[in-house]
C-alpha cells in the first residue's frame, strides 16, 4: 500500500527538479543574470515592454483591403 506521504515526496521532488531545470537554464545562458536577479528583483520580474503592433484602420487600408469589410463578394 502506499502512503499519501509518496504523493507529497514525489510532487515535491517534481517541484525541484524544475526549479533546478530553471537555475540550470540560467547558468548556460548568462551567469550574469544571478547577480542581476539578486540585486533588482522588481525589474526582473517586469515584463519587457514592446512597441504597440501597427493598428490598422480605414485610413491605412482601403476598404477593399480590409479582411473585416462587411462587402459581399462572390467566390472565384
Amino acid at each position: 500500500m502506499i502512503s499519501a506521504y509518496f504523493f507529497e515526496y514525489a510532487m515535491l521532488a517534481l517541484a525541484v527538479a524544475g526549479l533546478a531545470g530553471v537555475v540550470y537554464e540560467i547558468a548556460l545562458k548568462d551567469r550574469s543574470l544571478f547577480g542581476e536577479i539578486v540585486s533588482d528583483v522588481q525589474r526582473m520580474a517586469e515584463p519587457t515592454r514592446l512597441p504597440a503592433p501597427r493598428q490598422f484602420t480605414a485610413q491605412t487600408l482601403s476598404l477593399g483591403e480590409s479582411a473585416n469589410s462587411n462587402e459581399l463578394k462572390k467566390a472565384a
